[in-house]
C-alpha cells in the first residue's frame, strides 16, 4: 500500500513541478520522456495529492536540458537545469516531496538556472 502524504500547510494549494518537454537532448531521451517518467514516478510513489505535475513549453534553458520549475504561492520559485533523464527522476520527485511538505532546506537536483 503507497504511503500517504500530504502538503506541510492544509490551506496552502499543491505546488506544482513544470517540466519543459520541448527540451531535446538526443534522440533517446528529451523533456517529453523526462516528463513521462517523472509522472510513473509520482504514480508509483502516491504522490499525486501532494503536487502536480505539469507539462510546460521552454523554460528558456535550451542550452542545458532538462529543465524544470518548482513553484507554490507564497514561495521562491525554483528553477533548476541540466537535469539529467533517468538519474535525476527519483531525487527530483523526493526533493519535491520534502518541499511540498516545507522542508526549506530541500537541496533539488540539477543545477540553478543563471537567472535564478
Amino acid at each position: 500500500m503507497a504511503r500517504q502524504y500530504v502538503c506541510a500547510r492544509m490551506k496552502m494549494k499543491r505546488p506544482v513541478l513544470a517540466v519543459c518537454t520541448s527540451c531535446r537532448t538526443d534522440e533517446r531521451w528529451d523533456g517529453s520522456t523526462f516528463f513521462k517518467a517523472l509522472k510513473r514516478e509520482r504514480k508509483a510513489r502516491g504522490l499525486k495529492p501532494v503536487f502536480k505535475l505539469k507539462e510546460s513549453g521552454c523554460l528558456g534553458g535550451c542550452d542545458t536540458p532538462c529543465n524544470a520549475e518548482l513553484y507554490a504561492k507564497g514561495r521562491e520559485r525554483a528553477l533548476r537545469t541540466w537535469l539529467h533523464g533517468e538519474d535525476d527522476v527519483q531525487p527530483l520527485i523526493e526533493a519535491v516531496r520534502r518541499w511540498a511538505q516545507g522542508d526549506a532546506a530541500v537541496e533539488l537536483p540539477g543545477r540553478p538556472a543563471p537567472d535564478a
